[in-house]
């Protein structure tokens, strides 16, 4: 007669636990790709000057400087500053209603040869503090 039970390490409660830790290992890995998905990094302009060259595509965040906003139909620009250096940026069209002056924004372009970027997309930068409307910054 010949034993059909297998090796003896292979108990049910192996088995048990081999399942468990498998499903364990496959959450773990949804939640870091689900938690890179969510990330975004952006470079100051700060940062920015002088590390990248022409047909970089870079991602940059800053506050739309006060005044700087041009908008045509054709072609809109701003610049972006994090107090120390400021950098200009061309965007086809009008800008979003979203982008405001003194406000954060995020820019996804590439580098052009005279150091404007040509942003494909802007998008409104903001930090994680809920205040209802109306409420003033302390």
């Amino acid at each position: 007669m010949t034993d059909r039970a297998g090796p003896s390490w292979i108990t049910p409660r192996a088995v048990r636990v081999s399942i468990l830790l498998a499903a364990c290992a496959g959450l773990a890995g949804l939640g870091v790709a689900a938690a890179d998905d969510g990330m975004s990094y952006f470079r100051t302009p700060s940062e920015l000057v002088g590390t990248t060259q022409r047909g970089d595509a870079v991602r940059l965040g800053g506050m739309v400087q006060p005044g700087s906003m041009v908008e045509t139909v054709e072609e809109s620009t701003v610049i972006l500053t994090d107090g120390a250096s400021d950098v200009t940026v061309s965007y086809p069209g009008r800008l979003p209603d979203v982008v405001r002056e003194g406000e954060g924004a995020v820019v996804d372009g590439t580098m052009g040869a005279d150091g404007v970027i040509m942003a494909d997309d802007i998008v409104l930068r903001h930090s994680n503090e809920y205040r209802a409307p109306g409420e003033v910054a302390p």
